[in-house]
């Protein structure tokens, strides 16, 4: 493959592009999102007092802007779970 920077070629097809996108409301979401099995049981009550105890004191902090995130911590627990989905292959 060659990249010829002489030559402009446009990203969209304007033949497929009829005209500007509609207007959407400001109010109008974006997209709709159906929450999973596991959120839905959540919400309906099934999660331990332990954890939803814990849930909302994150929130709290949230809110407040007190959550503190340890970045460092954060970076290996994200490399641990990827190591750990990808196993043995």
């Amino acid at each position: 493959m060659r990249i010829d920077p002489a030559t402009i070629t446009p990203i969209t097809d304007a033949e497929r592009r009829t005209g500007p996108a509609p207007a959407r409301n400001s109010g109008q979401p974006a997209s709709v999102v159906s929450l999973g099995p596991d959120v839905s049981a959540a919400a309906s009550g099934e999660v331990s007092p332990e954890i939803s105890a814990r849930v909302c004191r994150v929130r709290e902090l949230l809110a407040k802007g007190d959550y503190v995130v340890d970045l460092d911590r954060l970076a290996a627990n994200i490399l641990d779970d990827d190591l750990a989905r990808e196993g043995d292959r």
